[in-house]
């Protein structure tokens, strides 16, 4: 777990060397940390071990936004909001202009904005979902 500054200063080259090297460590570790990275950069990737979020500095450059939510202890994803859109657990809910929508599992049916979706429907969607989150974070 390793932050940096990514600003490679002008020096000789054992400590060019190291400076580089403390860069790469930095980003290969997602810039983790119990803390964020003192020196930001839009667009830029933070794992916050002290929560366990991935998280991705905005467009601004002015706040972290949390991504995908992790245990640790049981190497598992237990959270992602997309949007309006919380994937928690076996919950899948939103809020937005026309109201709630939420998916029960043990349901025979899933009602999403008054409309019904079959358990075969529903997991064409989820893969799809899933196909896409994993493009994103490829």
């Amino acid at each position: 777990m390793s932050q940096h500054d990514l600003d490679i200063a002008n020096q000789g080259f054992p400590a060019t060397r190291a400076d580089l090297n403390n860069a790469l460590q930095a980003l290969g570790s997602t810039n983790s940390g119990a803390t964020a990275p003192s020196t930001t950069y839009a667009n830029q990737l933070w794992y916050d071990t002290a929560n366990n979020i991935l998280k991705i500095r905005n467009e601004d450059n002015d706040a972290w936004i949390s991504v995908i939510y992790l245990d640790q202890t049981n190497d598992a994803v237990t959270q992602i909001d997309v949007d309006n859109i919380r994937i928690d657990g076996n919950t899948i809910s939103s809020t937005d202009t026309n109201g709630n929508v939420n998916i029960d599992p043990a349901a025979p049916a899933i009602r999403l904005s008054r409309r019904v979706m079959s358990a075969s429907a529903l997991a064409a969607f989820l893969a799809a979902y899933n196909y896409m989150l994993l493009a994103l974070f490829a």
